[in-house]
Parts: C-alpha cells; structure tokens; sequence
C-alpha cells in the first residue's frame, strides 16, 4: 500500500466515514475525506441503494480511487481470544482457533468466514526451533490468540455495496486494528484503552505490548451525553483488563481540542491516567474539521498498519495454513487419471459381455412373469378349495353331542327333559404368518355350537348336580337361562368342538 493512493471505508449504523490516502515513509497523506450521515430514505438492508448512495457520496467528496478497504465495525464480527495448544505448528493453529471459537459460543455459529492472527514472536520461533521446543515445552501448554469470524452473508452484502458503488474491495479488515496501530505507534508504556468516538458509537480497543486484546462497541443513544456515556463504558471495558493486575492508561483517539472533555471525564471514572492520543503519523487537509479526526483515525490506522505488513484479520484474504497432502493429492489424481485410462479400455470389452447378459436377463425376466402368473392362479384355486374345505367342516358331530348329554343326564325319576334344540354358526377363516405370504398362512373353521337344554326336576339339587357335572365335563360353557326355581331348569351350552373330544382342555362358566 506503501505510496499508492487507497480508500479505507466504514459503514456506520447511521452514515459513512471513509478517507482517501498514501503513506509515504510511514507518514498517512490524507488527500480527501467523507463523514456524512446516510438519508433517511435509504435502506441500509438494501445492498444496491446502499452502494449506489455511498457512490454520490464519494462523487460530492471528489474521491476517485477504486482500490479499497472496507474497515467493519466492531460489532459485525464474532471476536474473542482462545486458548490453543502451544505445541502446535503455525499451519496447524488457524483450525485449532476457529474450534476454539465456536465451541466458545452459547449459540451455535454456522457459514462464517474465520481468520485469526497468529503473533509472529510466536509463530515464527515456533517453526523455526520446532525440535527444541517439543523437548522443553509442557504437553498441556497454551497460548492465546486472537480469532474472529464474520458470517458470510454480511460478507457477501460488503460486497455487494462495494461492487454497486464501483469499488475494487483489497480487503475486508477490522476498524479495532486500526486504533490498535495508533497506539502501538504513540509507544505508551503498559496496557492502554484505546477509546474512538464517532457519531452514535463508541469503541473502547485495549492493547498491551503491541498486541490486540480486547475490542468493544456501544452505541450512543440519541441525546446521551457523549463524554459521560463513553467514561463509563470506558470503566466497564478497564475493570475487565485490571483483572490482571496490571495499570491501564486510557488514550482518547482525536484532536485535543476535541475530545480533551472526554479524556478528562475518563480520567475520574476509570481513576486511571487519561491521554489524548493526536496520531502524530497522520497529515490531515487544513479543512478537516478536528472533531471528525477520532471518527476517521482508526481508518488512517489500517493504512498504516498495511503499509508496514503488520499481520491483521482480513476477512476477504483469510489466513490459510499450508496444505502439507498437496503433493500427496496430485499423486493420487495422477493414479486415478492412469486408472481412468485403463478403465476405459476395460469398458469397451465389458460392454459387449454387458449387452449380452442384458439379453439373457431380458429371457429370464420373461418367463420369471409368466411363472409368477401360473402361481398367483395356483394360489387362488388352493383359496378357493380351503375355502369349500373348511365352509363343509363347519358342520358339528350333533349325534356325538347328544351322546355326551345323555350320559350326564340323571335318572327319569329324577328329572325329565321338556326340550332341546341345537344351533351352530361356523365360518371358514385364512390366518397369515408374520411374513405375510399365503403359502405359510393356515385356513381354519371358526364354529360356535350351542345347545338348549329345559326340562324338569324333582328338587333343585337334581339340576345342581346336573349343571356341575356339564361344567366338570370341560367340554361345554354352561349359562343358566332365567332364576333358578326348584322344579325346573334351563341351560345354554356352547363350545367350539365339533365332537366332544376325548380330554376337554378349556372350562368355562358364568
């Protein structure tokens, strides 16, 4: 970026910042800005309106450059600092840090485009003292890296917006680097909240030792009083890095007559040293306005920090660690490619043996239908035969039953039989197995016999016994018809059996 002219651009929630410079022998160049607040009657969902209004506004600006780099908002990634093995090789770390990051997260995080910064005090010593290392560093060792993940239908939306506004987007970076930059170059010793300020935002970046730890987004509501409300963001932001014990001085990113209040008013809520941090690398045009400097420094920022090769997250170039099974892939595509040949000729000899057999199968197909045809009319005359079958064996053995009654019956002095009649209802039923075909299913008669016994008796304990000995027998159900009176009794038999067998195997009374 070092000498050519470049656009580095932010979509705010409300408006658009964007500043067109070069720096030259680490110095930023600013040829142009743009600070304006977006229309009222211009959606910001809308990629098309939105690009094509951020065009009029570089238009009314006079900016001309093409090459750009969009700076996101703090508040459009997923940013945290996760734990990875410290044993691990650089090309190993960007997927350890991208699990790492989402399985941080209460909700899951799907079609992200991930990149981390690895440092190079890390990185570099590790690949180049491997060997020493694994002897000497513990297996459960960690180290902490800073990872973030953009979702990728925000990236494809930038996009979008740029392309609609005639831009060439060089990357897609993170404005909190930007102000980390600035601080690294201010060389303020200790860990420092860096705060930048612009219209309806505020965003609190702490780094320590040149390094990004934190970074934070509040938006401003309409009214707030701004000094008040970024003091007491900026308190909140340094109780999470005085956990570590250490001192943090707050830097105000801005021109000092513009956010000396600011400064001063952090100073007494956060009880640390405050500064107001004026980027001494920047040369701005003489009609910038000193209050729109701490909205566009972060920009000037990655300006800077690209002009040096300071390694960032570009979400539109991310890190993509070496892929050590290339050369083991283009081996395996040169095996497959002579597979393939070989293949080919194969097929043409197996595709005459192929066009033969379809035939034999077309043959076998033939006259496995007209086999299934002749079984399914086999199937049908056995139906229809057991059906005949077992409809005739439905008709009970009546003289075997009345053999059996007479037996049980007591003497005529004893009592005398007025009446008996006989009745059977008796249907031929198919039961299929479990496998549901007909050959293994079992045709049976269901058949229900009963029998109507009424006559006379000298005592009531005549018909007693007679109706014990029926239920002793086993062989029919016996129910009294109507109340039991002296004299007289009345009977209802019933069973399934065609004959009285042998041995009866059920009872039953009621």
């Amino acid at each position: 970026m070092s000498g050519s002219s470049v656009l580095v651009l932010c979509l705010e929630p409300t408006g658009l910042s964007a500043v067109e410079l070069s720096v030259r022998a680490g110095v930023a160049r600013v040829a142009r800005t743009v600070a304006v607040q977006r229309p009222g009657d211009v959606d910001p969902a809308e990629s098309g309106e939105l690009g094509r209004w951020v065009r009029v506004a570089l238009d009314d600006a006079g900016v001309r450059t093409k090459r750009t780099v969009l700076a996101l908002p703090r508040g459009n990634v997923v940013l945290k600092r996760v734990p990875v093995p410290a044993a691990l090789l650089p090309n190993e770390t960007p997927g350890a840090a991208r699990l790492a990051l989402l399985r941080a997260q209460a909700v899951p995080v799907q079609d992200v485009v991930f990149d981390c910064v690895i440092p190079r005090d890390q990185g570099e010593a590790r690949h180049e003292t491997d060997h020493e290392d694994d002897a000497n560093t513990p297996a459960n060792a960690e180290r902490t890296i800073l990872a973030a993940a953009l979702p990728e239908d925000r990236l494809s939306f930038v996009r979008e917006v740029a392309s609609s506004a005639g831009l060439r987007l060089a990357g897609v970076r993170l404005r909190a680097e930007g102000t980390g930059e600035l601080v690294r170059r201010a060389s303020i010793d200790g860990p420092t909240l860096a705060v930048a300020t612009g219209p309806g935002w505020a965003e609190f970046v702490t780094v320590d030792r040149g390094e990004l730890l934190l970074a934070r987004e509040t938006e401003l509501a309409p009214g707030a009083t701004l000094e008040r409300t970024v003091a007491v963001e900026a308190a909140r932001t340094a109780l999470l890095q005085a956990a570590g014990g250490a001192s943090v001085t707050v830097a105000v990113v801005g021109a000092e007559r513009a956010v000396a209040e600011i400064a001063e008013r952090c100073a007494e809520t956060t009880e640390r040293p405050s500064v107001v941090l004026d980027p001494a690398d920047a040369v701005w045009p003489e009609s910038c306005d000193p209050g729109t400097i701490a909205r566009l420094a972060p920009l000037v920022g990655l300006a800077l920090a690209q002009s040096v090769g300071r390694q960032g997250l570009d979400f539109l170039h991310p890190s993509k660690p070496p892929d050590p099974n290339a050369a083991v892939r283009v081996r395996a595509m040169m095996v497959v490619a002579l597979v393939g040949i070989l293949a080919a000729g194969g097929w043409l000899l197996a595709q005459r043996e192929l066009d033969a057999l379809s035939a034999r199968v077309a043959t076998v197909r033939a006259q496995k239908d007209d086999l299934s045809g002749q079984v399914v009319e086999f199937f049908r005359t056995d139906a229809r035969l057991n059906h005949v079958e077992r409809w005739a064996e439905g008709d009970p053995d009546w003289i075997a039953h009345l053999a059996s009654l007479r037996e049980k019956l007591p003497p005529g002095d004893q009592a005398v039989l007025d009446s008996i009649g006989g009745s059977v209802e008796a249907s031929p039923v198919y039961r299929p197995t479990r496998r549901d075909t007909y050959y293994e299913g079992r045709w049976t008669v269901d058949r229900a016999v009963r029998l109507d016994l009424e006559g006379r008796v000298r005592e009531r304990s005549v018909a007693n016994a007679l109706r014990q000995r029926l239920i002793d027998a086993g062989v029919y159900r016996v129910t009294t018809q109507g109340a039991d009176v002296p004299d007289r009794f009345s009977f209802v038999l019933s069973t399934p059996a065609a004959a009285p067998p042998a041995t009866a195997s059920e009872v039953g009374t009621r």
